[in-house]
């Protein structure tokens, strides 16, 4: 992995596909440009949501904080769609339960299909 910046242009990150994996990445172009989105964008978006989720570390806790307190320590529940804190919202889909903020909880409460509780 490559990273260039060319002055005023924005950094360009080149990534290395092995052969078996670019109809893949093919197939993923063509799903993304049906949704609006480009490769790029899609893949700052996962960027955004791992750093995120893992900026501050995997916290290691010593064994007698554990045995102390009768649980480890959990992360806290982000947004499904923007991975931010805090969450207070939960929307309901197939039978499964995933978080979201009161932002997007209130796009969601029209969604004939999606059903959205107050946590």
């Amino acid at each position: 992995m490559t990273v260039e910046n060319k002055g005023t242009y924005a950094d360009k990150l080149m990534l290395y596909v092995p052969p078996v994996k670019k109809d893949m990445v093919k197939k993923g172009k063509e799903i993304l440009k049906r949704e609006g989105k480009t490769l790029s964008q899609w893949f700052l978006e996962q960027l955004e949501q791992y750093v995120n989720l893992h900026s501050p570390g995997n916290p290691q806790q010593r064994l007698d904080v554990i045995v102390k307190s009768g649980k480890p320590y959990t992360a806290p529940k982000t947004c499904k769609f923007c991975n931010k804190p805090p969450i207070t919202w939960a929307i309901h889909v197939s039978g499964r339960e995933y978080p979201v903020c009161q932002k997007h909880a209130e796009q969601l409460k029209t969604h004939p299909k999606w059903k959205v509780n107050n946590c």
